[in-house]
Order: C-alpha cells, then structure tokens, then sequence
C-alpha cells in the first residue's frame, strides 16, 4: 500500500468495540449462561434490576452490605447496580458486585418471604430458586471474564 497510497495511515480504533462483542456473543451461546445473565441481572423482572430501581430494597441491600463488616469491599460498595444492558463490558461490575456481596444479595432476596405478590417478590424467589454451587461458580467466572475482557 506505501507505493500506491504513500500518504495513507490506518488508524484502528475498534479494539474495545471487538472485546465488546467478544464478552456479549459467548454467554449467549450457553443456555445455561444465558439464562442465568437474564433471570439474575439483565431481565426487568431479575433481583439486580429491582435492587437498581427500588429505592427500598436499596437500601435493604445497603443495610446488608453494611452488616457483612469482616469483609474489607464493605465500605467501598455502593448500593448501585447501574450498568447500559447494550454495553456488555459495562455489566463486568454488576457481576462482581453480585458475586464480592453475594450474602448480602441472598439477604435481600429474602423480601420474596415479606413481598409475594410484588415484583421484587416474585424476583428474590427466581433467584432464591436459581442459586445453587454452579451458579455461584458461573456468576463467579462471569465477573471475572468481564474484569479480564476490560
């Protein structure tokens, strides 16, 4: 290309566009990944949304946060899940989130007991339902797959 364009430079810019999609496609390709992304974090109806959205079970998950005082995360956590559902890298912190103050997560879970036939109800329940060793161990891998891509 010198002797033909001699003044040409190529820039490319598209990296993180490209470790983007890298992240975003894969888990799509696993039902199990892919339903876990959806019924934990990424669905309107998951516990990651209601505690993002619902001024109340915020501040329960705050609450719980601050109780779980032997971990050193404690007072650098906020109570925010906030995350752009089509920038997949973006979600890298609400996995972690999740995964670093996963008691506190299961606490708040709990208002299923308090609130049956609310949203976050019927959200805590899902995720009560869903939680098992191997999601733990995926929701795990899931963080640090996001971390790693960044």
């Amino acid at each position: 290309f010198k002797q033909v364009f001699p003044n040409l430079k190529v820039i490319n810019k598209d990296k993180p566009h490209g470790a983007r999609r890298i992240v975003s496609r894969t888990f799509k390709c696993d039902p199990v990944l892919n339903n876990l992304v959806d019924k934990v974090f990424m669905s309107s109806d998951s516990i990651v949304q209601q505690i993002h959205f619902s001024d109340v079970v915020r501040h329960v998950y705050a609450q719980n946060v601050r109780a779980m005082q032997f971990t050193p995360l404690w007072k650098e956590m906020s109570e925010k899940f906030s995350a752009a559902k089509h920038r997949f890298d973006t979600w890298s912190m609400p996995f972690a989130k999740v995964y670093l103050t996963l008691e506190a997560v299961v606490r708040t879970a709990q208002l299923h007991e308090e609130r049956k036939h609310e949203k976050v109800g019927h959200a805590g329940r899902t995720f009560l339902d869903l939680l098992s060793e191997e999601t733990v161990v995926l929701m795990g891998m899931l963080a640090d797959a996001g971390g790693e891509n960044l």
